[in-house]
This record gives structure tokens, C-alpha cells and sequence, in this order.
């Protein structure tokens, strides 16, 4: 927004310290002032122009106020969503909570009670960035990773940071570990002592990281970067004094042994689909066979029908009890399921 003095101000003034802002952008941070919708000082008999000018002033300070409430109101929720409550109660008013509390002072309070970060704690650091080559996809990100912990280590500890010294060690262990650029590493370890600074030692490993980047693309491979992706650790690695041929015998027993369990168990399912295939033939034999039964049996009750005169009471008896006999078979079987419908 620009401030009513004519000069550009940044809202990042909400939140810094007024020398660090000064010493950025070379004037203070000016704080809009809350002003009325119409600016009634503007002279009614003022030429047009002059009266579409002094409106123009007018809007942008309006404007500027409503973005500098809006950033402020934003910034202050944020901190407060993101701090626990314990650090900052000693701002909270019993009436009015937080909202006469700037996010500036909120900073500051934190600054003020904060315990920075004990020794233990940069040891913490220092071996988590030891890591941070497993993770990163390439020499950019993993600098980036490097000076990200350093400012944070910078901020939290300023008497003790992690130095620009204690970075290019970590990053010079982290590419001998990982044989990536076996190259360039002899070209670091080549450079007098004196000449190894972080600045070397990012020039050196992004070119690189650059041409191995075109190398793989030209071969159609991926491009992977750290000890976790490295393809000679794909493999698990010969233990020192190990006899490289007894470890490959012994990896070509495993691949024997799989194969002969993968073998083993496709033959047990051909066995069982042998044996689900014999108990259906002999399923659908028996079902042929009572069929045949049942269409006989229905043959004699009709012939038996016409036999005897009105039906017959004594052939339709007859009749009956062949069919309680046919559906008693019929019912049941040896797979424990009925085999056909009951006769009616």
C-alpha cells in the first residue's frame, strides 16, 4: 500500500521490529489511520480536477486502513492458532480476551519468555541434518534443507548457530557416503583448505547435480539423488571379509527356495481343482440317473391312471408311495445338498 507521505510501505511491518524494518526498506513502517467513508475537507467550490484528485487521496487511504486492519486481524488469529494459549495468557484481558493485543506484541512476548535452544538441542540439529541427503531429491534441495536448519538454529540460539563450516562437513560426508559424484568429490578434496567455503562447495556439487540430471534424462532414467535411492544400495552390500562367492550362492538358494514353494503351491491347486472337477462329473451322473428314475416312475403312474376306472384310489395310493420313495432319495445326498425338486 502506499501511506499518505507518498512512499510505499509493506505489511510485513506488522510483524517486524521497527530497526529491522528501517534497515530493509529505509523508512519507518507508518500505520494507516482509521478515516471517514467522505472527505469533508475537500473545498465544494474546488475545480473538478482538483476535487477528483483530492477524492482519489481520500479512497487510497481508506483503502490502505481496510488491508492493514484485515492483515493485522488475520496475522493475530493465526498466532493464536498456532501458539497453545499457555505462552501468551499473560496478554489476555478477563474482558476484552485478545483482540486489543497486536500480533507484534505477541512476538515480542514470545521473544521475551522464550528459553532458546539448549545445547542438546543444536546436537539434535546437528544430527538430523546429517540425514537430510536420505530425503532430498537433489543437490538444490537438499542446500535448501541445510540453510533452512541453519536459520532456524541462527534464531533460536544466536550465541551458538550451526556455522557455515559445520555445513560443508556434514555436506562433504554426505557425498562421500553416497559415492554420487565420486568426480567431483575428488575435485572438493583437490581444493585447497582454505577455498573449501559453502559457496565452493554449492557451485561445485549444483553443476554436477546438473549434468547428471541431463545424463539420465539423454538415457531415459530417473533422476534420484541420496543413499536411500542409490542403486548400490539396492542390493544388500557383501559384508567385509564375506566371500563375494559364498554370498551369491547363498542369494541363489533363496531364489531357489522360492521358486520351490511357489512350485509346491501350484501343485496342490492342481490337485484340488482334479478333485472338485471328479466330484462334479460324478454329481452330474447321479443327477442324470435320478432324472431318468423320476421320468419312469411318472410314465407308470400315468399307465396306472388309465387302468384303473375314476382314477383309481388305489393306483393314485400306489402312486404316492413311489413318490415319497423317489423324493426320500431324491432329498439328500452324500454332498449334503438335494440333488433334484420333490415330486408333486
Amino acid at each position: 500500500p502506499v501511506s499518505p507521505l507518498g512512499v510505499v510501505d509493506n505489511l510485513v511491518g506488522l510483524v517486524l521490529e521497527k530497526a529491522d524494518y528501517v534497515d530493509y526498506y529505509s523508512q519507518e513502517f507508518i500505520c494507516p489511520s482509521l478515516t471517514s467513508i467522505y472527505d469533508t475537507s475537500i473545498d465544494e467550490d474546488a475545480k473538478a480536477t482538483t476535487h477528483a484528485r483530492q477524492e482519489a487521496v481520500h479512497k487510497s487511504k481508506v483503502y490502505n486502513y481496510v488491508n492493514f486492519e484485515s492483515a493485522e486481524r488475520e496475522a493475530q488469529r493465526f498466532m493464536l492458532a498456532v501458539v497453545e494459549d499457555t505462552w501468551v495468557r499473560e496478554l489476555k484481558s478477563p474482558t476484552t480476551f485478545y483482540t486489543q493485543v497486536d500480533t507484534v506484541d505477541l512476538l515480542d512476548h514470545l521473544q521475551a519468555t522464550r528459553d532458546g535452544l539448549h545445547a542438546l538441542d543444536l546436537l539434535d540439529l546437528n544430527n538430523e541434518m546429517q540425514g537430510y541427503h536420505l530425503g532430498a531429491e537433489g543437490i538444490p534441495e537438499y542446500i535448501n534443507a541445510l540453510e533452512d536448519t541453519q536459520k532456524r538454529s541462527a534464531r533460536a540460539a544466536p550465541n551458538n548457530p550451526i556455522t557455515d563450516g559445520t555445513i560443508v562437513m556434514l555436506a562433504t560426508n554426505a557425498m562421500l557416503s553416497t559415492k554420487q559424484f565420486p568426480r567431483d568429490n575428488e575435485k572438493w578434496e583437490d581444493i585447497p583448505g582454505a577455498a573449501r567455503t559453502w559457496l565452493k562447495w554449492k557451485e561445485l556439487y549444483r553443476a554436477a547435480n546438473k549434468a547428471a540430471r541431463i545424463k539420465k534424462k539423454a538415457a531415459g532414467g530417473r533422476d534420484q539423488f541420496g543413499a536411500a535411492n542409490s542403486v548400490e544400495d539396492a542390493a544388500a552390500p557383501v559384508e567385509e571379509g564375506q566371500n563375494p562367492v559364498r554370498a551369491l550362492e547363498g542369494y541363489i538358494d533363496n531364489l531357489t527356495a522360492v521358486a520351490t514353494n511357489e512350485k509346491a503351491v501350484f501343485e496342490q491347486l492342481v490337485e484340488s481343482n482334479s478333485t472338485l472337477t471328479a466330484n462334479n462329473a460324478e454329481l452330474t451322473s447321479t443327477v442324470t440317473k435320478l432324472t431318468r428314475e423320476n421320468r419312469r416312475l411318472q410314465q407308470d403312474i400315468n399307465a396306472l391312471k388309465k387302468r384303473v376306472p375314476g382314477g383309481g384310489v388305489a393306483a393314485a395310493a400306489a402312486a404316492a408311495a413311489k413318490r415319497t420313495r423317489l423324493n426320500d432319495l431324491t432329498s439328500s445326498s452324500k454332498y449334503g445338498m438335494p440333488l433334484m425338486p420333490a415330486l408333486n
